[in-house]
């Protein structure tokens, strides 16, 4: 037998014509001929096809190519481009799709699956109705149930039942949590328990109240929840007491710009009906008799947080105690402004949100301690499976952390994601995979479908999942190299260099993975964000949480000075590395980003980490077309209103050529702020240009060839009525004009109820756009904005959930 000149044997001598024409036109690997091999002629016949056998032989060189190139017999009958589609569309992806489906890739798309869902119910231009949703829902799990194979049908009925899913869940979270809210404010005396207190940056008391009585409104209007702020110097009650006074109550606000972060919603899923402030000191009663276990829980987590909080801040006086305060208890009242920018412009400021970085960092210490605990115990460590000991102590201690923490969101969210890890490495099976993240992510859309528009759950999961697909590529690299025998045990030096190599791809990778939805949602970015956090998170890894961990344990005995003190010298040393960072100058804003570029990074991310094998390219699709998008301006001159308007009314900016002037610049400032990022990045505001009066009672400008009339009081009301082709009255009920109407009328009862609005003028044409255009259209009205007239005492008609 001779060979050719890649050792191979030669095709001509050992491979027969007929399987030499049949590789000719195919690219997968040649069969073995059985009848043809020499020396097996005891083995069974196989019948040859007649067309394999009356094909015309070709040159035996064309098959010596070893590499999947088509030979030149087979382009010439099929053409070139037949083969090529064969090979990209046919052979190669079905061999992808199916390596996806056995290693059970296709679990990691559950959450999107739900996500979309819940996306569906919201974007729904109708009401979705409830029982149909859940019909067809289950439909398909008596399709599904009756299904013998699991073939390509059987995963689309999934995909299909998982979306309805988690259509039906949206309906039922809102149903769950449904309260009537005032359309306006009122004032009256108040009545309720205090659930929760601290102070606020200025020393003024701030409440978490349990409204039993309120001036004004019956029982079955009565909000859940509502917050009120104190004067300063007040007494501050204590969680558990009642409490009365006098005070001034506002519905929630609502988005600055339409398409923006619904504070209001938000804070509704969490109880809060109402915010406003003490007229006076409010009047201490006694202790209440909570009925309910939860809300004695509640009362009982916010006083431990409180004697907490006051040993912490006698033993580390100063911000590095208030921000220990934070890490601990999750209350951030106490840190000044400018630390908060300061950390926010550095990338640092998710060192303040307890989240999964803070619950790994107590539960890994709690786990190695023990382990090491039990290993000096030899008796104990032989007999015993003292590690999924050490995994249920830690697992108890991240629970205990909860609870000290206040149970934010975002706490919870990362509590679920370690428990399903540490359950996971409980019952033996591998803890750190993209299919614990997704397992934890749907529990949380299951628990709570809105969060999927919280920036904490985008942000946090698109870290973890871009970390875990990364990690988990290098640990399949690294034990290549281990199978090769081409690793050896790092030096002393080696292992600190690969501690912080590994520290800054942490940083980069996650960075990467949240810094799109982080300039989504705050638009802003922090390109030194990497520097920060490798400077600053040692600090925060090996000293700060760790000396946390043990003050908290030394409480009890009266030591907790000895782990405090040298925690607030890493904490100072925390803020020191941001304000350094700061100083460079580097941190800018990235304007308003169109909603769809959000979807486009969201599925982009999704594919190239639920994905294992090539098909992760595919994610790279979104994040072209992603990319081409943002190669324009992030906001065009189009995109910039020429009016806008917040909900109440103390803000209002003009367009004066390519930016936006306030007309009022000493009010509205948080609204004013958030304009001022998204349409005029890295630039400020400009004066306004107004061709007369312009003062407290009225005041007019023009913008795109309109005079518009801005008035407060209502005895001008004629002349705007008369002079105005816009007329804006936000601190007037009611606005008729009999005798000339302007083009276009804006009153209070209007942006109570539609939210903040934005202007375009086009010629003579002017387009609205409001927060809430289902309130005022009526196209489309949420259960929750259920908001009744608290003066006519009357709901506005919208249908019952469900209908």
């Amino acid at each position: 037998m001779t060979f050719d000149s890649d050792g191979l044997p030669d095709a001509g001598e050992w491979l027969p014509a007929h399987v030499v024409s049949y590789e000719a036109d195919a690219f997968a690997p040649p069969p073995l001929a059985i009848n043809d091999v020499a020396g097996k002629a005891d083995r069974p016949q196989v019948p040859v096809p007649s067309s394999f056998i009356d094909a015309p032989p070709d040159d035996p060189a064309t098959i010596r190519n070893r590499y999947p190139i088509a030979p030149a017999g087979a382009l010439q009958r099929w053409g070139l481009r037949a083969g090529l589609m064969r090979f990209v569309a046919g052979d190669f992806l079905v061999r992808q799709w199916a390596m996806e489906r056995e290693q059970g890739s296709l679990f990691h798309f559950v959450p999107v699956a739900l996500g979309a869902g819940i996306l569906l119910w919201y974007a729904a231009p109708a009401e979705p109705s409830a029982p149909v949703v859940a019909l067809t829902l289950f439909a398909l799990f008596a399709v599904l149930w009756r299904m013998r194979t699991r073939g390509a049908a059987y995963r689309m009925a999934m995909s299909a039942a998982l979306v309805c899913a988690g259509m039906l869940l949206a309906g039922l979270e809102i149903a769950r949590h449904r309260m009537p809210v005032p359309v306006s404010g009122l004032t009256g005396q108040i009545t309720g328990v205090v659930i929760e207190s601290d102070l606020n940056r200025r020393g003024s008391p701030r409440y978490l109240i349990r409204p039993t009585a309120i001036d004004g409104l019956t029982a079955e209007e009565l909000p859940r929840r509502i917050r009120l702020s104190g004067g300063k110097g007040a007494a501050v009650a204590m969680p558990g007491e009642t409490i009365s006074g006098l005070a001034r109550l506002s519905p929630l606000p609502g988005p600055y710009l339409p398409g923006g972060y619904d504070f209001a919603y938000h804070a509704w899923l969490d109880g809060l009906g109402l915010s406003g402030f003490f007229m006076g000191a409010p009047v201490r009663g006694d202790a209440a008799t909570a009925t309910r276990l939860s809300e004695r829980l509640l009362i009982a987590q916010a006083r431990t947080r409180i004697a907490i909080a006051a040993r912490i801040r006698q033993a580390l006086p100063g911000e590095a105690g208030d921000i220990a305060v934070a890490l601990i208890t999750g209350d951030r009242s106490g840190i000044s402004e400018e630390t908060s920018e300061s950390l926010r412009r550095s990338g640092l400021a998710h060192i303040l949100a307890i989240s999964g970085l803070h619950m790994a960092l107590v539960t890994l210490a709690v786990i190695g301690s023990m382990r090491l605990i039990f290993a000096a115990i030899p008796d104990l460590a032989d007999r015993h499976a003292v590690r999924k000991w050490a995994l249920a102590i830690g697992l108890a201690v991240a629970t205990l952390y909860l609870f000290l923490s206040g149970g934010a969101v975002a706490t919870q969210r990362a509590w679920i994601m370690l428990a399903v890890m540490t359950g996971a490495s409980l019952i033996d099976r591998q803890a750190i995979t993209l299919r614990s993240v997704a397992l934890a992510a749907a529990i949380i859309l299951v628990l709570a479908p809105s969060s999927l528009f919280e920036p904490g759950f985008q942000m946090s999961f698109a870290a973890v999942a871009a970390l875990v697909a990364c990690y988990g590529q290098w640990t399949r690299w690294r034990q290549r190299i281990h199978a090769s025998d081409g690793w050896h045990q790092p030096g002393l030096l080696r292992q600190g260099a690969s501690y912080f190599a590994a520290l800054a791809a942490t940083s980069l990778i996650a960075g990467l993975a949240t810094g799109f939805f982080a300039a989504w949602h705050f638009h802003r970015a922090a390109p030194l964000g990497l520097v920060s956090n490798l400077g600053a998170m040692p600090l925060v890894s090996l000293l700060v949480m760790p000396l946390l961990l043990a003050s908290i344990l030394l409480m009890p005995y009266g030591f907790e000075h000895l782990a405090l003190r040298p925690a607030g010298r890493a904490i100072e040393g925390v803020v020191a590395i941001s304000d350094r960072v700061n100083a460079a100058g580097f941190d800018f804003e990235t304007g308003l980003l169109p909603a769809t570029s959000l979807l486009l990074a969201a599925l982009g991310l999704a594919l190239l980490c639920g994905f294992r094998g090539w098909l992760r390219a595919s994610g790279l699709v979104p994040l072209t077309l992603l990319a081409a998008m943002l190669a324009a301006r992030p906001v065009p001159r189009e995109a910039v209103p020429d009016l806008l308007i917040s909900q109440d009314g103390r803000a209002v900016a003009v367009r004066q050529g390519e930016g936006l002037a306030l007309v009022h610049p000493e009010s509205g400032k948080f609204a004013s702020d958030i304009w001022r990022r998204a349409y005029l990045p890295d630039r400020d505001f400009g004066q306004i240009a107004t061709p007369g009066r312009c003062d407290r009672d009225l005041c007019i400008f023009t913008v795109a060839d309109k005079t518009v009339w801005l008035v407060h009081d209502p005895d001008l009301l004629r002349a705007a009525c008369s002079g105005a082709d816009i007329l804006l009255a936000p601190r007037l009920w009611f606005v008729r004009c009999r005798e000339a109407a302007p083009q276009w009328i804006l009153s209070r009862k209007q942006l109570e109820a539609s939210g903040s609005h934005a202007l375009h003028i086009d010629g003579g044409t002017i387009s609205v756009e409001s927060v809430w255009p289902q309130i005022e259209s009526g196209e489309r009205r949420f259960a929750w904005q259920q908001r009744f007239d608290n003066v006519s005492r009357r709901f506005p008609a919208a249908p019952d959930w469900p209908r």
